[in-house]
């Protein structure tokens, strides 16, 4: 279960969720690309290289171990990252083994800014700061689909939690209890 799922409160549902753009993985994707053309070169001129040739192998395998632990990284970063939009607050978990979580209050809020470069606009991805009242404020990084999650937050802000049953939404299941038998007293 999610960390989002297990911390709801009674009666409160989520309204929206969403992740990490698939961009964060680009970095280490272009490592191991670059460690397969440098095996790949080092095949290819296997005559001309002679006893150099082992070298080349070295550093082709180097890259791609590099390459590979960044990726294996990144997708642990990718799964473990949690952002939802309920019908009383905003959740964010972000983190395995160093955990940053951030549960703010939808009328405690002030601000959302949304910050997006000309890729991230063309790629749907960008930076959220959400300002608290006070001095509380909170940035996440390549989060897929900023404006909808700025979006989904007013309208169920504004909406005072009265939002549509939306696709990705989820209500917990009430606890079930057993009933309290009363003692009669012996006279």
């Amino acid at each position: 279960m999610s960390y989002v799922k297990e911390n709801l409160a009674r009666g409160e549902r989520v309204v929206h969720t969403t992740h990490l753009h698939w961009v964060l993985f680009l970095e280490s994707l272009s490592i191991v690309g670059l460690g397969l053309f440098i095996s790949y070169l080092g095949y290819s001129y296997r005559q001309a290289l002679g006893s150099f040739n082992f070298v080349i192998d070295y550093i082709a395998m180097a890259v791609l171990i590099f390459g590979g632990g960044k990726f294996l990284i990144e997708f642990i970063r990718h799964q473990s990252s949690e952002f939802a939009v309920t019908t009383r607050r905003i959740i964010i978990k972000v983190g395995v083994l160093q955990r940053k979580s951030v549960s703010m209050p939808l009328s405690k809020i002030e601000s959302i800014e949304i910050d997006q470069s000309i890729l991230g606009r063309l790629l749907g991805f960008g930076s959220i700061n959400i300002t608290g009242t006070g001095t509380a404020e909170s940035k996440f990084d390549l989060l897929n689909n900023p404006g909808e999650f700025r979006r989904k937050m007013q309208l169920v802000s504004e909406g005072e939690g009265q939002v549509e049953e939306a696709e990705d939404s989820y209500i917990p299941k009430p606890v079930a209890t057993r009933p309290v038998r009363r003692r009669r007293r012996r006279r």
